[in-house]
């Protein structure tokens, strides 16, 4: 999710193993460095050059 155009960690009742989720999610922008990240039930996020 996206809270104040920052992303945070998905809502654990839905998340099975957390870190998994984060890990992979921090892969994935690693590797695409996109820098727009559109969020499910959230507000666009605007990635600088760093994540």
């Amino acid at each position: 999710m996206s809270k104040k155009g920052k992303l945070t960690k998905p809502i654990a009742a839905f998340t099975a193993n957390m870190d998994e989720a984060v890990r992979s999610g921090r892969e994935v922008l690693e590797q695409l460095e996109p820098s727009i990240v559109t969020i499910c039930h959230g507000k666009d996020v605007t990635l600088g050059q760093h994540h």
